[in-house]
């Protein structure tokens, strides 16, 4: 349960950059959807590490959620849109791309946050390791 636990601090650690990012003047949209996909990914390999499902090396968070799903640790219905948080692991790493609005933006951020809080509910409490 602690490799899950680690999962969520770093999905923590992503949505935390994602704030900061839009947070910036101008922000940093682009970076924060990356970040807001990062998150919910990690988040979401979490939930499988904790069910003891091996984890695609994959960045396709509906794949993710479909995993999810067949080993019996769905979200359920109200999460599939957090499939949509995929095109941000590459759309804005490349030159080219239109960079979205903040307000573009806050939906998706929060689709993460609410990604990384349902896993957050399906574990037991962090336990610090024994020493």
């Amino acid at each position: 349960m602690q490799e899950a636990h680690e999962w969520l601090r770093l999905a923590d650690q992503d949505l935390r950059l994602a704030e900061l990012a839009l947070g910036d003047a101008p922000p940093l949209t682009g970076e924060a959807l990356f970040h807001a996909q990062q998150a919910a990914e990690k988040a979401l390999k979490g939930l499988l590490v904790s069910h003891g499902t091996q984890y695609l090396l994959t960045h396709d968070v509906r794949k993710l959620l479909q995993l999810c799903e067949a080993t019996g640790a769905s979200l359920g219905p109200t999460l599939i849109a957090a499939a949509g948080l995929t095109q941000f692991a590459t759309r804005f790493r490349y030159p080219g791309e239109d960079q979205p609005t903040r307000e573009e933006s806050l939906p998706w951020l929060e689709l993460a946050r609410l990604v990384r809080d349902e896993v957050r509910r399906r574990l037991p409490p962090d336990t610090p390791p024994a020493t």
